[in-house]
């Protein structure tokens, strides 16, 4: 924004409604006689937390049959990476079969398949977990029941 006379005249700065790729915005304000004096400010613009949620094929509580299959779907918010941010899924139980997961990898949106183990683990539950690849430190997960064919 420029200003023809700083008597006086305050100027506004409107932050962008997502962070620019480099997380800051530099301003600056030069002397209208003298273009060669100014003063630079540097501001940080940090967007909402990123969150990530997952949403299954079916409602809870979550229950499979032994090799039985999920779709399951892996959702960011406020990634303001380039393509929208990317997710990193996990498996764990207290087995050595947990069965598999289509991608360890997937952009917020797209669907994965997970398959359950050909046998029941130990204590019969699987954790899905999916994880911002932005920020590790946020994810969300899910308990899955695997049940016997007979169950």
């Amino acid at each position: 924004v420029y200003a023809e006379d700083a008597d006086g005249i305050v100027t506004y700065y409107t932050a962008p409604a997502t962070p620019p790729k480099a997380g800051t915005v530099t301003l600056y304000a030069s002397a209208s006689a003298d273009h060669s004096r100014f003063s630079t400010l540097t501001l940080v613009i940090a967007g909402q937390p990123i969150s990530v949620a997952i949403v299954a094929s079916t409602p809870p509580p979550f229950t499979l049959p032994v090799s039985g299959t999920m779709s399951l779907i892996g959702t960011l918010s406020n990634d303001y990476t380039v393509g929208g941010g990317s997710i990193s899924w996990s498996l764990s139980c207290r087995s050595s079969d947990c069965g598999s997961i289509s991608a360890t990898k997937s952009a917020s949106g797209t669907e994965i398949t997970y398959t359950a183990p050909a046998s029941v683990p130990t204590g019969n539950t699987v954790a899905v977990t999916a994880t911002s690849v932005t920020d590790p430190t946020v994810s969300d997960s899910i308990n899955i029941t695997i049940l016997s064919t007979g169950a």
